[in-house]
């Protein structure tokens, strides 16, 4: 049978066993908001610089398709869905 001593010894060690899976894991969830803040930013600089050369863009278009404009994207997208290097 565990003493009173060994009972708050083994309570204060499952305590600080969560608290520490606790802060691992916020680290984890701000990590996650770091990098899809830094993807979202990115996605918005491209947008606003394929938005500043309209002229660019539509002659691209016209001679290239939409086709051209595809693997780039897949690429950013593929890079966005893969895990988070930790």
């Amino acid at each position: 049978m565990m003493t009173a001593e060994q009972m708050i010894a083994a309570n204060k060690a499952s305590i600080d066993t969560l608290f520490g899976l606790s802060h691992k894991a916020f680290a984890g969830v701000e990590k996650m908001v770091e990098l899809n803040m830094a993807a979202a930013k990115a996605a918005m600089s491209d947008n606003q610089n394929h938005a500043q050369r309209p002229d660019e863009r539509q002659r691209r278009a016209r001679t290239d398709g939409p086709a051209s404009r595809l693997p780039p994207t897949l690429e950013r997208e593929s890079r966005f869905f893969q895990p988070p290097h930790v």
